[in-house]
Parts: C-alpha cells; sequence; structure tokens
C-alpha cells in the first residue's frame, strides 16, 4: 500500500472499500481461472454511510471533491454488478470487535460468534 493520508472517515472508509474491491477481484478472477466462476455479485460490507454513497452515487461532495480518481475502482465494479455493497448494521458488524471499544457483554457476544464461526469453519458437518 501506499502513503495516504485521510482528511475524513469517509475517505478513509471509502479507499479501505476500494483495496478491498481490488482484492475481491483477484479472487473472483482466481476462482474463475480454477473453474468456478462468479455468477452474482460479490457482497462488501461497510458501515459507513457516507462511504456507502460515494460508492453507489457517486458525484462531487462536499469533504469528497479531493478524492483522487485512482480511487474510483470500486464505483466501476459496482456499477458492473461484479460487488455488491451493503451497510453493516450495529450489532451485525464483527468487525467491531476489532476496531471498538467493547466491554464484557459485547465482548463475549463477539467471542461466541467468532469461536462459532472458527468450529463450522473446520468442521462444517
Amino acid at each position: 500500500l501506499e502513503p495516504f493520508v485521510a482528511t475524513s472517515t469517509t475517505v478513509a472508509e471509502y479507499v479501505a472499500a476500494n483495496y478491498c474491491a481490488m482484492e475481491v477481484m483477484f479472487l473472483r478472477q482466481f476462482l474463475r481461472l480454477m473453474g468456478y466462476p462468479q455468477t452474482d455479485p460479490t457482497c462488501l460490507y461497510t458501515d459507513n454511510a457516507a462511504s456507502l454513497l460515494l460508492a453507489t452515487e457517486p458525484g462531487v461532495r462536499p469533504g469528497t471533491k479531493h478524492v483522487d480518481t485512482k480511487y474510483m475502482y470500486l464505483v466501476e465494479r459496482v456499477r458492473t454488478n461484479d460487488i455488491h455493497i451493503i451497510k453493516a448494521r450495529g450489532m451485525n458488524n464483527d468487525a467491531d470487535m476489532l476496531t471498538e471499544p467493547l466491554g464484557p457483554i459485547k465482548y463475549n457476544k463477539y467471542a461466541h460468534r467468532a469461536s462459532s464461526n472458527l468450529l463450522e469453519i473446520m468442521d462444517p458437518t
């Protein structure tokens, strides 16, 4: 990754989603080459409503006019229906366990969910 200083959380979240879109497209291409073409769009979750709006309805808005055009890859992938960007809602946002301060109740909830998901991956039966 190249050095980048975001001037707002919207820009930071949007740039992160843009890089994620690049990884998604690499994986979609890899799966296609392995014989598993992806016919449905890949869902990409964001918890920032402004970055979601910027990705789905591009245009100049206050605070985003300085976003470089190289970060418009996500917009193109949404437009071509390769990626479907979705708002991650409150308690369903698992990334919060890595980015937000958690009290004991939230910590236990996320820890239980993470361990359940890990067990399911290791033994899907």
